[in-house]
């Protein structure tokens, strides 16, 4: 089983040459085994990834496209996804449940004619839509998928890939839970039962996030900013932190990690240079899970079964 990057940036596309090392699409990704295919999200990555599906599997396909969240840069390349447009074609669409619109009337609406040039209406393929539960199981195949919802300001799923005993995670756009009534500190101490119910709780969904990945051949993870980023300012945008990424990948026993949701204003020399000094740190800690430590690169093949150097 493998991981193709097909975007990797966070917010908003940006292209340049301060970024084309790592990428300037927005987030998609493409997960293979054999004959057997998906995508996960549809920003501005997802152009690229139909042009070569178009290509290597020809004109008609079944697709199964799995989202993450409804947020813009993680859906915003699908009416530039050209198999959407030739007959014959059918997308199967997942995504979370969202109590105030639905997958589809979201999908459809960046399609209205004051967004879009081509309405909705006139795509020629067959297009359908499916809410996904808490770890509901879908079978594409040979891939066993599992969705879990995660923290982030809008409804969102990370993704578990799973064939025999190989396994990929994607978890982008993912905030660790935190104490957002006590902020971590018992204010008196006949509130501590509550304060520690709390802190419980909090404990147990990020444990939650660390199972959710246990074992996994590779892990694709939300690392937007650095720690220091993120406690200045960033706290609640529903984004990890580099050094939380790696600590949630240890905790889990992954093999190898690739940071991903890059900052657009983060060039590729000052990614190159943090990857360096996690790799450093990781080298000193030999007791550590994690054999590969790379940020997720753009068309770029990442397998399961045999770890990149």
């Amino acid at each position: 089983m493998e991981i193709v990057i097909w975007g990797t940036r966070g917010s908003i596309a940006s292209p340049g040459p301060d970024t084309a090392v790592y990428g300037g699409n927005t987030t998609c990704v493409e997960i293979r085994n054999g004959d057997d295919f998906l995508i996960v999200d549809a920003g501005t990555g997802i152009r690229v990834c139909g042009n070569n599906l178009l290509k290597t599997r020809g004109p008609q396909n079944n697709i199964p496209l799995f989202i993450t969240h409804t947020h813009w840069d993680h859906i915003q390349g699908f009416p530039f996804f050209i198999p959407i447009f030739i007959p014959g074609n059918n997308v199967q669409i997942y995504g979370p449940h969202n109590h105030t619109q639905s997958l589809k009337d979201v999908m459809e609406a960046q399609m209205q004619f004051s967004y879009f040039p081509v309405n909705f209406a006139q795509l020629q393929a067959n297009i359908e839509y499916e809410s996904l539960s808490e770890m509901q199981p879908v079978q594409i195949g040979s891939i066993r998928v599992l969705p879990k919802y995660i923290n982030h300001p809008v409804p969102t799923l990370g993704y578990r890939f799973e064939f025999e005993d190989e396994v990929i995670v994607f978890m982008t756009d993912c905030e660790p839970y935190r104490d957002i009534l006590y902020n971590g500190e018992c204010p008196a101490e006949e509130e501590r039962e509550e304060f520690e119910e709390v802190q419980a709780a909090v404990a147990e969904q990020n444990q939650g996030l660390v199972d959710f990945a246990q074992g996994a051949d590779v892990f694709v993870m939300d690392a937007q900013y650095t720690q220091e980023e993120y406690e200045d300012g960033k706290v609640g945008w529903g984004h990890t932190s580099m050094e939380d990424a790696i600590s949630i990948a240890e905790r889990a026993n992954v093999r190898q990690l690739l940071l991903c949701h890059h900052d657009p204003d983060r060039k590729d020399e000052v990614i190159g240079r943090l990857v360096e000094v996690y790799r450093a740190d990781l080298a000193s800690r030999p007791e550590s899970s994690i054999e590969f430590l790379d940020a997720a690169r753009e068309q770029v093949v990442y397998s399961a079964k045999s770890t990149v150097k």
